[in-house]
């Protein structure tokens, strides 16, 4: 099972539900180009994301895999899906949105103005803005607080990430359409849920596969453009 994190996140924020995957699974955590131990920077577009998810699939001879996208991960693991369908059993998408902002056709994203006010938090505000990001994306009573806080120090307070890098990741959100093509057909995926609680619904959402798998710890991985966690069963 492979785990694909959101924007401004890292593999960290994964490991609430690490323990209980690796139940019955190989769990591999990525941490996208320029975020929490990746020292990679370049490209925050999702195509250059999703190029280095083929490449950690190359590098990892991995097949059978259950692909995870959560929030812009999502969109990554999609953007990759052309690439990586013969060698991927299953896709779970997680709080993953197809258009970041609201339009005619699309009214659950965010309005144009409060994206803008969020890069100019970003700019000037960059550690206290992401941090109110973080905990917006959890319920009140979805995590003790003492867990959540310490949850977050792993995420932001060891990630490597830069108001330029996270900038320039909001920005290819931003650029994304609604539509997008699957298999040489035109898809909408519109219909998506939007979801409003990410811990829950990643443990509702990944279930292992059947089948037991076992590997060896990775990180970072060498030739690869993000770092890699690979959690024993």
């Amino acid at each position: 099972m492979v785990l694909v994190h959101g924007w401004a996140m890292s593999s960290a924020a994964f490991a609430p539900v690490v323990e209980p995957l690796t139940a019955g699974a190989r769990v591999i955590t990525l941490d996208l180009r320029g975020h929490g131990a990746s020292t990679t920077g370049g490209g925050q577009d999702l195509a250059s994301h999703a190029h280095d998810l083929e490449r950690a699939f190359d590098a990892l001879d991995l097949r059978d895999a259950v692909l995870v996208g959560w929030s812009m991960g999502g969109q990554i693991a999609l953007e990759a899906w052309p690439a990586l369908a013969g060698r991927v059993a299953g896709l779970a998408l997680v709080g993953v949105t197809p258009r970041f902002t609201s339009a005619p056709d699309w009214a659950h994203g965010l309005l144009p103005a409060s994206v803008e006010a969020l890069a100019a938090r970003l700019r000037h505000r960059f550690q206290p803005t992401l941090r109110r990001f973080f905990d917006a994306m959890f319920t009140p009573d979805e995590l003790p607080e003492p867990e959540r806080r310490a949850l977050a120090d792993a995420v932001l307070g060891e990630s490597t990430l830069t108001p330029a890098t996270a900038l320039a990741g909001l920005e290819a959100l931003l650029s994304r359409l609604c539509s997008r093509r699957i298999n040489g057909r035109a898809s909408r995926w519109c219909a998506l849920r939007p979801c409003s609680s990410t811990a829950s619904a990643m443990r509702s959402a990944c279930r292992p596969p059947q089948t037991g798998w076992s590997g060896s710890s990775l990180r970072p991985g060498a030739g690869c453009s993000p770092g890699w966690a690979t959690h024993r069963s």
